[in-house]
């Protein structure tokens, strides 16, 4: 186990890739399966050598689109007062029902059957779902 192995009851440890930009649909479109990963290579390379299990990449624009391997989530627990809590086990259940699921457009990110059973049990949950545009600023905040 090291850090490129993800460990679900510590978190995943991420970096914000450094020059390489998630390709836009218009130029090369990811959705299509291809030869052309480097993009996705460089940024998991980055990420092993920080000691980080991946790279979190932006869109041409700046935004969050998704780490080198996988999509990206954000919840942020709200108090249901529109005030940002602290997530510990007294909170827990109110934070699953004040809950809100923020992940990129998918136009910025790969769409899939994970994706969207995530979105689907996030609905089942009752928790608000954002998807939008995502800042960088957001993930460390």
């Amino acid at each position: 186990e090291g850090a490129t192995t993800y460990d679900n009851t510590k978190g995943v440890s991420l970096i914000t890739a450094g020059t390489c930009r998630r390709s836009p649909p218009s130029t090369l479109d990811n959705k299509i399966h291809h030869n052309n990963m480097i993009q996705n290579i460089l940024p998991k390379i980055q990420a092993n050598l920080a000691g980080a299990a991946d790279a979190i990449m932006l869109d041409v624009e700046g935004f969050v689109s998704e780490t080198n391997a996988t999509n990206l989530f954000l919840v942020r627990c709200d108090s249901g007062q529109g005030e940002e809590m602290e997530v510990n086990v007294a909170v827990e259940e109110d934070c699953v029902r004040n809950a809100v699921l923020v992940t990129p457009s998918a136009d910025h990110c790969l769409p899939g059957i994970t994706r969207d059973t995530v979105l689907l049990l996030a609905k089942e949950l009752g928790m608000q779902i954002e998807v939008r545009r995502v800042s960088l600023s957001e993930f460390y905040c």
